[in-house]
């Protein structure tokens, strides 16, 4: 008989899956004997009345082979979804069974205690009742050949037949029982109850006890007769919706008589419970993934006595929650010292360390570094993965500037040569990092990093050294690291395929970005002696790096710039990446001073000067004027530009443009549209962007971007001007952005479907005079 005939594990979610499981539970109890076969289940699954074409059906499946014999797993959860359940529901001879034994009362007081009115109801007591008398007989029929079950869930009102049976079930290692008797009260029951349901549910109380006691009777038989067989028991508190979590006494005493977990691979939360009450009875030797329960404690209070996790010496994975600093790793901390004593003086170190690779954890408000620090330096020869979030309590909670997460002990600590994922996310804390700690992990495959910082001042910021990381394929960086990187680790990243750069902005549509001024010493390469103005004065000793936007990216796909980043973006960039499909550029800013024209200069292969710089420095060390910024690009009312060589992203799909924005002239929204991305699909432009008519917004992007599927501005039209331009309604659905697509379809378009422009902003009847 192979593993699942009826194939239930496919079907488990399917509507198909009762009638299967029903003809399943047929071909067993037609292969046993009488005796354990009660008239209950020959009612539900024998009879004539519950299978239709019942002649022709039990001639197909009577059988002579004991199909039972290689039942080795019961289990049944008490439902009254399982089979048949609803007809017995509405059966006058079931329910006559309930009253000639008793059981019509009890489950009448177990349903009265539920705070639903729903439950009163006297068919849905009858159905509730049908699904725990089959589970209870159903576990009990198949598991009469008892000698070759493995796993057992017995319901624990019916403990009372399996308690003989104890020596019988020779290879049984994992019980579960099932609190299958809700017994206690919802809401305000016990106050509108009689004197009669109170003095009946007193009785039921102490059965219940009474069951408990065999329950570990049972268990404690098991393992006389059957010493380290039995090696797995629980409780399931919430089956059949039992509203109660159990005592906690019986919750003790039956791990207590479980043997200790045998050499366990893992310690989650499904065994921790098994493994706190027995810790210092278990073998850890071979532990390799370690995740307990939020908090490390168990659900009734219990917490492991004393430190253990130096005993799991083949320990690969910690996933763990830090609620405040503590001595966790200090014994990792102390073998690595003296490890390092031994191979520094040549001799054998007397145990191998821990080779542990994976190292998540949750960090707490009391928090301060310490936990990642000891990992880094006790692991460092095997550590792969550091994965660290951490959140604060509320800015209530800190008077001043947020606290400092330093990580870093020494020079010497930080050196990773395996550690291939770097995350590190903490909230409303800052994270400080060592200056070279990046260059100290050369095999960073994803490196992801970000606390909340909001605003800071640039003569304040630490700038990390630059890195070499050929394996590098995600850089994602948020607040301090963002503004702390080193542009020229870009060098070294030919593999990177996504780049995010931005600051923190919290439910903020807007990002802080320093002064404009700020950013003049920042962009030149090789500041000299003699500055244009005085403000170079004040930068003239500080050291930060050059952003080149030269790099060679092949690989990159995805770019997202937000606050500074954005600010300085030069689209020089884009001759070094090829492959790239999304570019988001946001330098929304708090002041709105940051402004950002862009030129035909700019969109050349090799753009000699800095857009914010150049739009600075007018030789007055003040803000540009009209005259002079128009003097920076090239003269438009030529055609020589269509000659000029721009940069080319042929896999660009999605540009989306955020901020102050402004073309020089017409001529730069065609060479974008043509030359640049002459592919793009989505173009976005969510706060408007000038230096050109929306007819001629509509008619370059029609015109040259074949494939553009969705178009977004922001500015004020009005409906004449959209008619003019060839506009016209596609829906329009209330409180939303209209939506036009064009009268005409553009020659040369290559989709079948016509583009969608969004009109953001006021659609005005006329112009104003």
């Amino acid at each position: 008989m192979y593993k699942d005939p009826f194939r239930l594990i496919r079907l488990k979610h399917a509507r198909t899956a009762p009638p299967k499981l029903s003809k399943l539970i047929r071909v067993l109890l037609r292969s046993m004997p009488d005796d354990p076969v009660s008239a209950l289940l020959r009612a539900a699954y024998l009879s004539e009345s519950s299978e239709p074409g019942h002649q022709q059906t039990a001639e197909a499946t009577t059988t002579t082979i004991p199909y039972y014999w290689f039942v080795t797993s019961v289990g049944f959860k008490p439902s009254y979804s399982l089979p048949f359940t609803i007809f017995l529901g509405v059966d006058a001879g079931f329910r006559d069974y309930l009253k000639r034994y008793g059981y019509t009362s009890r489950y009448l007081l177990e349903c009265s205690v539920k705070d639903d009115l729903a439950y009163k109801s006297y068919d849905w007591i009858a159905q509730y009742a049908a699904g725990q008398e089959l589970c209870r007989d159903l576990t009990w029929a198949l598991s009469m050949d008892a000698e070759r079950v493995k796993a057992l869930s017995v319901p624990l009102s019916d403990i009372a037949r399996y308690l003989p049976l104890a020596s019988r079930f020779e290879v049984l290692a994992d019980v579960t029982f099932l609190l299958d008797r809700n017994t206690r009260p919802a809401g305000d029951w016990q106050q509108s109850a009689t004197l009669e349901q109170q003095e009946a549910w007193k009785l039921l109380q102490m059965e219940r006890l009474q069951l408990l006691e065999a329950m570990i009777s049972f268990t404690q038989e098991h393992r006389r007769r059957h010493p380290g067989v039995l090696a797995t028991g629980r409780l399931k508190l919430k089956e059949s919706d039992c509203k109660e979590d159990g005592p906690e006494e019986y919750q003790l005493r039956l791990l207590k008589s479980l043997p200790p977990l045998n050499n366990p691979r893992y310690l989650d939360s499904d065994n921790w419970a098994h493994f706190v009450v027995q810790a210092k009875d278990t073998d850890l030797s071979f532990v390799r993934t370690f995740v307990p329960p939020s908090r490390s404690r168990l659900s009734y209070g219990g917490f492991v006595p004393e430190p253990f996790l130096h005993r799991c010496r083949t320990l690969e994975y910690i996933r763990m929650d830090f609620p405040g600093d503590d001595d966790t790793f200090q014994w990792a901390v102390d073998e690595r010292k003296k490890h390092i004593i031994y191979t520094t003086a040549g001799r054998q170190p007397r145990q191998p360390l821990v080779p542990l690779r994976h190292f998540d954890g949750n960090h707490g408000p009391l928090c301060t570094g310490r936990h990642v620090n000891d990992v880094a330096f006790a692991f460092c020869d095997t550590i792969e993965t550091i994965d660290i979030s951490g959140t604060w309590p509320g800015s209530d909670e800190f008077s001043q500037e947020p606290p400092e997460i330093p990580m870093y002990y020494n020079e010497s600590f930080w050196l990773l040569p395996l550690l291939s994922i770097f995350k590190v996310h903490i909230n409303c804390i800052n994270l400080r990092l060592e200056p070279d700690i990046v260059s100290r992990c050369p095999q960073l495959v994803t490196m992801s990093l970000g606390d909340h910082r909001e605003e800071y001042v640039m003569d304040e910021i630490e700038y990390w050294k630059p890195a070499e990381l050929p394996r590098l394929t995600t850089l994602d960086l948020r607040g301090t690291p963002a503004i702390s990187f080193h542009p020229d680790t870009l060098k070294t990243t030919p593999s990177l395929q996504s780049l995010n750069l931005k600051i923190w902005r919290g439910t903020r549509i807007n990002s802080f970005i320093p002064p404009p001024k700020d950013f003049v010493c920042m962009d030149m390469s090789e500041p000299s002696d003699t500055a244009p103005s005085e403000i170079f004065s004040t930068y003239a000793t500080i050291r930060r790096p050059v952003w080149t936007w030269d790099w060679d990216l092949p690989k990159l796909t995805e770019l997202r710039l937000e606050a500074e980043h954005a600010y300085r973006f030069q689209f020089r960039m884009l001759g070094g990446t090829p492959s790239l499909v999304e570019l988001s550029i946001n330098c929304r800013s708090l002041s709105g001073l940051h402004r950002r024209t862009i030129g035909l200069e700019d969109l050349l292969k090799s753009s000699p000067v800095s857009p914010p710089s150049a739009q600075i420095l007018d030789g007055s060390g003040g803000v540009p004027t009209q005259e002079t910024q128009e003097s920076m690009y090239v003269d438009t009312a030529s055609t020589s530009w269509q000659k000029s060589e721009y940069v080319h992203v042929p896999a660009l799909r999605i540009f989306n443009l955020e901020g102050t924005w402004a073309l020089g002239s017409p001529a730069v929204l065609e060479v974008l549209c043509s030359k640049v991305l002459p592919n793009v699909s989505r173009l976005s432009m969510n706060d408007g962007c000038g230096g050109f008519s929306l007819a001629e917004w509509v008619g370059l992007t029609s015109s040259h971007l074949h494939l553009l599927r969705h178009a977004t501005i922001r500015r004020a039209t009005t409906w004449d001007e959209l008619c003019e331009v060839g506009l016209e309604h596609k829906f329009m659905v209330p409180s939303s952005i209209p939506k036009y697509t064009l009268a005409k379809r553009p020659k040369g378009r290559i989709l079948e479907e016509n583009a969608v422009y969004e009109i953001k902003g006021f659609v005005l009847s006329r112009l104003s005079d």
